[in-house]
C-alpha cells in the first residue's frame, strides 16, 4: 500500500487499528495494553500478565544472574557488555548480512535493495528477519542462558523470543521516526538487546538512554515523539545516557524508558536487535519459519521449543 494513503487512513478514528487488527489478532492485545499508560497501573497488569500466564515456564542452562546487573536494569533501565562478544563472531555476522537486501519502511521508495547500490534519501535499511536469524552467531546470542536468565529475572517468569532484526542508519538530513524521543508501548514485559555490528561514537548515531525514565510516571501515549527540551527539562542532562563503543558493544535496555537513536553525521551504524517478551507482538514473524532440524545448527546452546516457538519449527 502507498505510504501516502497510509498516512491518510492512520488519521481516521479507529478505522487503521481496526484494519490491524481484522488482518492480525496479535493487534488486539498490542493496542489495549497501549492505552495503558500510567506507570502504576502498567506494572499492576505486567505482574499479573506473568503471575498468570507466565510463571512456570523453565528455561534450559539456566544461569546465576549478578543481582547488581538487575538492580541496575531495575533503577536504571538498561546495562552495558552483559555479554562479552569476539571480533569474530561480529565479522561472521556483518559479511553475512551485507549481502542481504534491506528496505526501509519509511521510504517513498517501495521494494528492496542492497547495501552496495542503495537509492538516494534512504534514512535506514532493516533486513529481514528471515535473513537476520540465519546469520552466523545470532541465535548463539540470542540465546545465550546468561541473557535468557536475566531477562527471566526481570520479568518474574519464562521470556520468548519476539523478534530479531537488523538495520542501518544513515546520514540524513531527516530524522526517522524512532530517531526522537519516545517510550515504546509495545507490550507490558519487554527488553530489548542491541549489539553494535559496527563502531558506534557521536558521529554514528548512538542510542541514547535517559537513566531511570522506565520507571517514571511522566505521562505520554503510545507512539508519541517527544523533543530534547522537554525531555531534558524534565529529567536533567544528567540523566542523559549516550551510548558508543567498538563494534561488539552490546546493552539490554527496558525501552519503556525514555529513548531514541541518533541520526548519523558522518558514518553509518549496522546493529543487532533481540527482542524477549511475555506476550507476542504484531511486529514479529507471524509464524515460525526456520526448522528445527537447521536452527540447531546455528546455536551453540540448546533452544528451548519455549523460548524460540515464535522463530523456529520444532
Amino acid at each position: 500500500m502507498n505510504i501516502k494513503i497510509k498516512e491518510l487512513i492512520r488519521k481516521i478514528p479507529l478505522v487503521f487499528p481496526l484494519l490491524k487488527i481484522i488482518q492480525d489478532r496479535r493487534y488486539l492485545y498490542h493496542y489495549i495494553q497501549g492505552f495503558i499508560t500510567h506507570k502504576k497501573l502498567r506494572n499492576f497488569f505486567s505482574e499479573l500478565e506473568s503471575k498468570l500466564f507466565y510463571k512456570n515456564k523453565k528455561i534450559n542452562n539456566p544461569t546465576n544472574v549478578d543481582k547488581l546487573d538487575i538492580r541496575n536494569i531495575k533503577e536504571d533501565g538498561f546495562i552495558e557488555n552483559p555479554l562479552k562478544i569476539d571480533e569474530l563472531q561480529i565479522k561472521e555476522m556483518f559479511e553475512f548480512l551485507k549481502t542481504k537486501p534491506m528496505h526501509d519502511p519509511e521510504s517513498n521508495k517501495e521494494g528492496y535493495f542492497y547495501l552496495d547500490n542503495m537509492p538516494k534519501d534512504i534514512k535506514r535499511g532493516f533486513y529481514r528477519c528471515e535473513d537476520v536469524v540465519c546469520a552466523p552467531n545470532v541465535l548463539t546470542i540470542a540465546n545465550d542462558p546468561a541473557i535468557l536468565s536475566m531477562a527471566s529475572e526481570y520479568f518474574n517468569a519464562t521470556p520468548s523470543i519476539d523478534y530479531i532484526g537488523s538495520w542501518w542508519s544513515f546520514p540524513s538530513n531527516n530524522l526517522a521516526l524512532t530517531q526522537s524521543y519516545h517510550r515504546d508501548i509495545d507490550t507490558l514485559n519487554s527488553l530489548k538487546f542491541f549489539v553494535y555490528l559496527t563502531d558506534v561514537d557521536q558521529t554514528s548515531g548512538p542510542f541514547i538512554y535517559i537513566k531511570g525514565s522506565h520507571d517514571s510516571t511522566y505521562k505520554t501515549k503510545k507512539d508519541k515523539m517527544h523533543g530534547d527540551e522537554e525531555i531534558h527539562n524534565l529529567y536533567g542532562k544528567e540523566e542523559i545516557k549516550d551510548i558508543v563503543g567498538k563494534k561488539g558493544h552490546n546493552f539490554i535496555a527496558d525501552t519503556y524508558g525514555f529513548h531514541k537513536g541518533l541520526a548519523p553525521k558522518e558514518n553509518n551504524r549496522l546493529v543487532l536487535q533481540i527482542i524477549y517478551t511475555l506476550k507476542r507482538t504484531p511486529f514479529g514473524p507471524k509464524k515460525p519459519f526456520i526448522d528445527f532440524s537447521d536452527a540447531k545448527n546455528l546455536s551453540k546452546f540448546l533452544l528451548s521449543p519455549y523460548t524460540n516457538r515464535h522463530i523456529i519449527r520444532f
